[in-house]
């Protein structure tokens, strides 16, 4: 066993109470070295019970089909509710921590991602023998280079080996036959903090405007996801359209006037300036 790494897994774990998942995502090492090293130092992260949140869950809220409960509540994103499992599961230290382990520029992709093709979601899965939450990182797309890009955004910023796009073909109840390819991981504390978050941008401002390649970074995310072959950028949130104006518009890109466009929003932006500063990244 490495000694130093021996050193910071017992720093990370014991003394600022860090998870395995983000120790592993902070020093550089899969989940399994930092459980191996953990175990010859006689630590562990922290497991929270989740037969004590049911009990807790039909306690508080005096229901007596937990089950049904806690899907309802997950479908409807009940904000206060995502933050009542946060918090009874001792996870608000290790959640707050998560943008942090992430480095800036990933950062503000994944972002980006986030509030566009991106989905994060928590399941509450019962089986015969046990009930769990599942949390993942999901993509649909017909764009096989692009779900390859995306994927390897995901698996840096998780630190995992990258998921190849999986091609799923299914067949509508109108009979119309969708096909394509998918992107799927599945992480705790990441598809929490984004939950906690609730994709605000006063919540998450400050770590796109990191630095000025953190918003290059994000604008350029943005305009691979929601309008990459256009000189539109395309978007269902007009405060979001709102604030990428006014950052291409602070970084010399010349936008036009937002116009709606049946459900959703668009922006014109100059292609020639747009990636003159994608160069400059």
């Amino acid at each position: 066993m490495n000694r130093v790494s021996a050193d910071k897994v017992y720093k990370l774990l014991v003394m600022r109470r860090m998870r395995v998942s983000e120790v592993a995502r902070v020093l550089g090492l899969s989940r399994y070295q930092v459980y191996r090293i953990a175990k010859k130092l006689g630590v562990s992260g922290r497991k929270a019970s989740i037969d004590d949140f049911i009990e807790y869950i039909r306690r508080e809220y005096k229901v007596s089909d937990v089950d049904s409960f806690i899907r309802d509540r997950l479908k409807s994103r009940d904000q206060e509710f995502i933050n009542s499992i946060i918090e009874y599961l001792g996870l608000n230290g290790v959640i707050d921590r998560v943008p942090e382990s992430i480095e800036h520029t990933l950062r503000a992709a994944l972002i980006a991602l986030l509030l566009t093709d991106l989905s994060a979601t928590v399941e509450w899965v019962v089986e015969r023998s046990r009930r769990y939450f599942r949390y993942r990182l999901a993509m649909q797309t017909t764009d096989y280079e692009y779900a390859k890009d995306v994927s390897k955004v995901i698996c840096k910023v998780l630190n995992k080996k990258c998921i190849e796009p999986r091609r799923y073909r299914r067949i509508r109840r109108n009979g119309r036959v969708e096909e394509g390819y998918e992107v799927m991981y599945n992480e705790r504390d990441l598809v929490l903090w984004w939950k906690k978050t609730d994709g605000k941008l006063e919540k998450i401002k400050k770590y796109i405007e990191h630095c000025e390649k953190c918003i290059k970074t994000f604008l350029y995310t943005i305009k691979q996801a929601s309008g990459r072959k256009s000189k539109y950028i395309y978007m269902g949130d007009i405060k979001l359209l709102e604030y990428i104006k006014e950052q291409l518009n602070k970084l010399g890109v010349r936008t036009g006037e937002i116009n709606r466009t049946g459900t959703t929003y668009r922006l014109y932006i100059n292609q020639r300036q747009f990636k003159e500063m994608i160069d400059s990244i």
